[in-house]
């Protein structure tokens, strides 16, 4: 069975593989340097944004 972490590394690589080959097909537009959305757990958008805030001051 795959731990929790090593199951999201490889969800992450299959969904930024299908996203290449969808965009090499032409059925969606390049997103380089484009903002991608995503969904956070509470505790992950946390530690996002106390690693941003500190970052910055």
């Amino acid at each position: 069975m795959l731990g929790l972490r090593r199951f999201e590394t490889i969800m992450f690589k299959l969904e930024v593989l299908d996203h290449k080959a969808r965009e090499k097909a032409g059925f969606i537009t390049p997103t380089f340097g484009a903002p991608i959305r995503v969904l956070l757990t509470f505790d992950a958008a946390v530690e996002v944004n106390l690693t941003f805030s500190c970052k910055t001051t």
